[in-house]
């Protein structure tokens, strides 16, 4: 919901640059959100669900649905600009929104105001915030080679503040996805190792090498890695996935 958001706003932005003759405007806007919103952050999310979820589960066909989404739109705002490049992407795209031979040829995108949702962009925003300093931290860890993948850490997030207290946990279960971590605890009291978070002030965030077992399947280190006879190098979300793909 907060991918198709941003990309409503892009193609608001984009159609003002091209009506404006911006063009300037128009390549930043195509720049921003192919590196920033979706490389650094929203697909690099998905990676896991991408790779590791069941085939036709609900978390992977809904990641498919808005990439797919994603993908049309992205090709026909861009193509005024890289012509070649978006003709190529399009004629390798198998079904298409618009059934004509060339992307030149596609009306330019509308905005669906129904993916319009300004109050959970707010939310995310304020988590990217956390993230950015949930990562910094981890970056230390891999700088004095503790780690080397951020799967390998576990996070500890301490906060007395009630309202924020109240929001991490409204994410708790995503906060591993989130983070791209194996597992994330909150806490009201903080310890002596906690750094305080820069982007959100009332945060401290304690990061540490995790304990347990990596999961041959998702690289993810869970608690549940060993546990089962059947499958002792993978976790239980892995069993699950191979259960329900048959």
């Amino acid at each position: 919901r907060w991918a198709l958001h941003k990309t409503q706003e892009l193609i608001k932005n984009i159609t003002s640059g091209y009506e404006s003759l911006q063009f300037h405007r128009i390549f930043h806007s195509l720049y921003n959100f192919c590196s920033v919103e979706m490389s650094a952050f929203y697909l690099d999310i998905l990676k896991d669900r991408s790779y590791t979820f069941a085939k036709n589960s609900k978390e992977r066909r809904a990641a498919q649905t808005v990439m797919y989404h994603i993908l049309l739109n992205l090709i026909k705002l861009s193509a005024p600009i890289i012509v070649y490049t978006a003709e190529e992407a399009w004629s390798a795209i198998s079904f298409k929104d618009e059934d004509v031979p060339s992307v030149h040829l596609t009306r330019l995108p509308e905005c669906n105001q129904a993916w319009i949702d300004n109050s959970l962009n707010e939310k995310w925003e304020k988590l990217i915030n956390i993230r950015t300093d949930v990562a910094r931290e981890l970056e230390k860890m891999r700088a004095a080679k503790l780690i080397g993948n951020s799967l390998e850490a576990s996070v500890n997030l301490y906060t007395e503040n009630e309202g924020l207290w109240q929001f991490l946990k409204s994410y708790e279960n995503d906060l591993p996805m989130i983070f791209i971590v194996s597992e994330v605890r909150l806490d009201r009291n903080s310890t002596p190792k906690a750094v305080k978070g820069e982007l959100t002030q009332e945060l401290w965030i304690e990061c540490s090498v995790s304990q347990h077992k990596k999961c041959e399947r998702c690289w993810n280190f869970r608690e549940s890695v060993g546990l089962n006879q059947d499958h002792p190098t993978i976790c239980d979300r892995c069993i699950t996935a191979i259960q329900q793909s048959g």
